[in-house]
């Protein structure tokens, strides 16, 4: 991580702000960043999910796997993992 310029708008001031980096370059999200995104991405799946039984498509959700199964999937990775360092 590093320190870099980031010229952008914070609490409503526009500026060179002072923010964290990534190694590869990419600008780190805060919190409130994130959190906006985040939103942004469920209301986009809102939408879309509106649009389509709008047009008379009705689209099977997937639940998220029961806790059971994603210790299971997660033991079975880590099974996986090469120790012979």
């Amino acid at each position: 991580m590093a320190l870099g310029i980031w010229q952008g708008r914070y609490q409503n001031v526009e500026l060179p702000w002072l923010r964290w980096w990534d190694s590869e370059g990419n600008l780190l999200l805060s919190g409130a960043e994130r959190a906006d995104r985040e939103q942004e991405r469920a209301q986009q799946a809102e939408d879309q999910l509106e649009r389509l039984r709008s047009a008379g498509i009705e689209p099977q959700l997937r639940s998220p796997p029961s806790p059971a199964i994603a210790r299971k999937n997660f033991t079975m990775a880590i099974g996986n993992i090469d120790r012979s360092y």
